[in-house]
């Protein structure tokens, strides 16, 4: 017994050496970093402050609105996800002003549950904010996934937007976003706004009913609005995404800015609906210039924005069709239009079909 604790003791002795010096009593090889920290959050015990490197769990129920501001640590992420318990969070609207930040509502094999529920109940109020000054960089390395963001409904004649991420300047926007699997919707201007933001992939998201004013300045309405309004977007992939029941300008808009001249770069817009729910049950309007169109004139430039293998149907309105005024690079191809609106396409365009559409 003796000869077998001995053996037993030698043996544990050398893995403790071996581990702790390497072979030939070289250092080791650095450790694996530590995983996030899981911590379980309900709407009574919200953190003062939001940790870096943890993962917050939020258990099912109401919660106030959160700001999330913790300075950078390297590249450690706060990373804020609904709890595997059944039921729905839901948060009041939600500031990101500080870089590596997730949030996901995301708690199964089937991405669409939306989780995590954001509804904003203010006039002119944002479902997502990112960056609390639009005088400062705003936040990078964020990632929205399983979210619904809900607004305040159609033809509120104010600002509500679902996101928001508004720049001063050149140089201030957000860079490198991801967001998929997120239903944005009723709002009372638009889905998204964003300004001089780079690196942004959208994917496999909803976007359903906006409002807008025509333009007129007769009409009781006075707010604009679109789909998506973007100044001066860079390398921006949106892609299997549906878009339903858009009225303004366009789906996806293009926006000039009286203050710089802007320009929008390499954008990649593919595998995206771009449709009206039959029969127009909420009676939108249509689109003006276009599903994806430009407003750079009488400055700024749209270049390099490939529109590939997408579906426009039953789109109403002035144009169905693509309107970049400016710019170089720009292509429409193996696209299919049936049962819309006239259609104009400005760009280069081939390999399109046209059914039950006409053409200009």
């Amino acid at each position: 017994m003796k000869r077998l604790l001995d053996t037993i003791l030698i043996f544990a002795l050398s893995l403790f050496c071996f581990s702790s010096f390497g072979s030939a009593g070289s250092p080791a090889p650095a450790l694996t970093p530590i995983p996030s920290v899981e911590i379980l959050v309900s709407p009574t015990s919200l953190p003062v402050a939001w940790q870096r490197g943890k993962t917050y769990l939020l258990a099912t129920g109401i919660y106030p609105s959160i700001s999330i501001k913790t300075p950078a640590s390297g590249t450690q992420w706060i990373k804020i996800h609904r709890s595997p318990a059944p039921g729905q969070v839901i948060l009041a609207p939600i500031i990101i002003a500080a870089p590596y930040v997730e949030i996901s509502g995301t708690v199964s094999a089937a991405p669409s549950s939306y989780g995590i529920r954001v509804v904003n109940s203010t006039a002119g109020g944002k479902c997502i904010r990112l960056g609390d000054s639009r005088a400062t960089k705003q936040p990078g390395n964020i990632v929205l996934q399983g979210l619904d963001l809900q607004q305040r409904g159609l033809d509120t004649d104010t600002p509500d937007d679902c996101l928001y991420a508004w720049a001063a300047g050149p140089g201030l926007g957000a860079d490198d976003v991801a967001i998929s699997h997120c239903y944005m919707h009723d709002t009372g201007r638009t889905m998204m706004l964003t300004m001089y933001e780079s690196r942004w992939t959208i994917d496999n998201c909803l976007f359903s009913r906006n409002s807008s004013a025509p333009g007129r300045k007769s009409h009781p309405l006075k707010q604009h609005g679109e789909g998506w309004s973007d100044y001066g977007g860079t390398s921006i992939t949106f892609q299997n995404n549906r878009m339903e029941d858009i009225e303004g300008t366009a789906f996806i808009t293009l926006m000039k800015q009286k203050e710089f001249v802007i320009t929008h770069n390499g954008w990649d817009i593919f595998g995206n609906s771009f449709v009206y729910s039959s029969a127009n049950p909420t009676a939108r309007m249509g689109v003006d210039n276009g599903v994806v169109a430009s407003t750079d004139t009488p400055i700024g430039t749209t270049n390099h924005v490939s529109i590939h293998n997408n579906l426009f149907s039953g789109v109403v309105g002035l144009n169905s069709g693509i309107h970049f005024p400016n710019g170089i690079g720009n292509t429409v191809t193996d696209n299919t239009w049936q049962s819309c609106c006239k259609c104009y396409i400005d760009v280069p365009h081939d390999g399109n079909t046209f059914a039950s559409t006409p053409q200009k």
